[in-house]
């Protein structure tokens, strides 16, 4: 199976309530994915990707939400003929402890195994609409 695996994370955050969409502008669920192992820049050693990228999701208030971790793996050899992607390992990450304007690092274990290093910070939401 060496280098057969190519891995990524995805992150999702919110639910489906439509309020959502007209109080903040967000639009309820939000999923954000990183590139997959092998199309980054970033040289970690076999089974530590590293991924250099940054996303931006909307949420309503910190002390409500959850952000849903999940680090999957998709085979290269495979990737042709149907994608096999399974999940290697998980977490759920309330955001309440986020300090406004403030990078946090933060080193996430996942379950049911491994762990993931992740930077998070928190910036009151502007609302933009209407203005150019």
């Amino acid at each position: 199976r060496m280098g057969t695996m190519d891995p990524f994370v995805q992150l999702t955050l919110g639910g489906s309530d439509e309020d959502d969409e007209k109080d903040t502008g967000a639009s309820g669920k939000q999923e954000a994915s990183t590139k997959r192992d092998s199309q980054t820049s970033g040289a970690g050693k076999p089974g530590c990707p590293f991924w250099y990228e940054a996303f931006e999701l909307n949420c309503r208030d910190p002390v409500d939400e959850t952000l849903e971790v999940n680090v999957l793996e998709a085979s290269r050899l495979s990737l042709g003929r149907g994608k096999k992607i399974r999940s290697i390992g998980h977490a759920s990450v309330p955001l309440a402890s986020l300090r406004k304007r403030s990078n946090q690092q933060m080193t996430i274990k996942l379950e049911p195994q491994g762990s993931i290093d992740i930077d998070l910070s928190y910036a009151d939401f502007v609302d933009r609409r209407g203005t150019l």
